[in-house]
């Protein structure tokens, strides 16, 4: 099973700074830390919960960051 942790800790790197992703970057270093203290039967729900909040946040898929993101977060992209 992936680690979400460092899942989200890439997913982070490939955001661009700017205001607009600055929230995005909030929300997932939430769900990172929540993610941390939480027991593994709630594993599948941070990984939903990231999930969510990255379909709400990107919808425009023509960004090549937002493909970057897109495959490594469906595991298309290794993660190592």
């Amino acid at each position: 099973m992936r680690d979400i942790t460092k899942v989200i800790d890439q997913v982070i790197e490939l955001i661009p700074s700017g205001s607009k992703n600055e929230s995005l970057k909030k929300k997932l270093l939430s769900i990172k830390e929540s993610a941390t203290y939480s027991p593994p039967e709630l594993m599948r729900e941070r990984w939903l919960e990231a999930s969510i909040v990255l379909d709400s946040e990107i919808r425009d898929s023509r960004a090549g960051w937002k493909k970057k993101i897109h495959m490594l977060w469906t595991g298309q992209e290794d993660s190592e």
